[in-house]
């Protein structure tokens, strides 16, 4: 998936993880949290990182317990504190009594994202947060991590969320990562305007590639031996040539 790649994450900064499915995203966070391991991988932290992960599937969650009881035992909080938590994460009345084996999809991934800010990471890894989660819930989250002190790294398709929360994109294409200042809105015109200057770049050289094939066709068909030599010499030029690699289409 990855060769010769390097990112830089700073302190407070809120970033961006894009690329196409299958590009190795949630590989990358995998060996960035430790679940897995490259081939001459180094990955390195401050002493005082705490890590937060936020995977898609939720395992962690005890499926026999009751909402409530899985905050209260997590946090040794009381029945009042639990229920002002859950709360405010729209867990309200008879629904903190629901065990966790019945919750929706959403309301699994509202629970896990509570507990995980009720952690207290200083660096949350967010793979795909916005999933399942209706509007009021992805609302909440968006000003939870807008109020978030700490670092955030985020996996999410979801340009709009994106556009909101994000200080930083650092975007997968073929392998490489390339890394963008500003929101998903601002990635995005600077990635047209690369795209644009690529495609450009691409399609004079298919044209340029074009002409001489059509001229070394020529050459040859005189079958005379400066013609053919001409026409050799020109096709030693062409295999010399760096192809330029038709651009992509914007990830959203």
């Amino acid at each position: 998936l990855f060769k010769d790649i390097e990112m830089h994450i700073k302190k407070g900064e809120t970033v961006g993880l894009i690329g196409p499915n299958g590009a190795g995203k949630t590989t990358l966070l995998k060996m960035i949290t430790g679940e897995l391991a490259g081939e001459k991988t180094l990955i390195h932290m401050g002493s005082h990182v705490q890590v937060g992960y936020y995977s898609q599937e939720q395992e962690w969650l005890s499926p026999d317990r009751t909402v409530i009881d899985e905050v209260r035992d997590l946090f040794n909080y009381g029945e009042a504190e639990a229920r002002n938590v859950l709360g405010m994460f729209l867990f309200r009345g008879e629904d903190v009594f629901k065990k966790i084996s019945l919750l929706s999809g959403g309301e699994k991934a509202r629970l896990s994202l509570l507990c995980l800010f009720l952690k207290q990471p200083n660096f949350l890894i967010l793979d795909e947060p916005t999933n399942h989660l209706d509007i009021p819930t992805r609302e909440i989250m968006e000003e939870a991590i807008q109020a978030f002190g700490g670092t955030c790294l985020i996996v999410s398709h979801d340009r709009y969320f994106l556009n909101r929360v994000v200080t930083k994109v650092v975007e997968i294409e073929l392998g490489k990562l390339t890394t963008f200042m500003g929101n998903y809105t601002d990635y995005a015109k600077k990635k047209e305007m690369l795209r644009e200057a690529r495609m450009k770049e691409y399609l004079n050289q298919q044209q340029e590639i074009k002409h001489q094939e059509a001229v070394i066709e020529k050459l040859r068909s005189f079958n005379r031996e400066k013609s053919i030599k001409r026409a050799e010499s020109r096709e030693k030029m062409l295999d010399k040539m760096t192809p330029v690699e038709k651009p992509m289409e914007l990830h959203t």
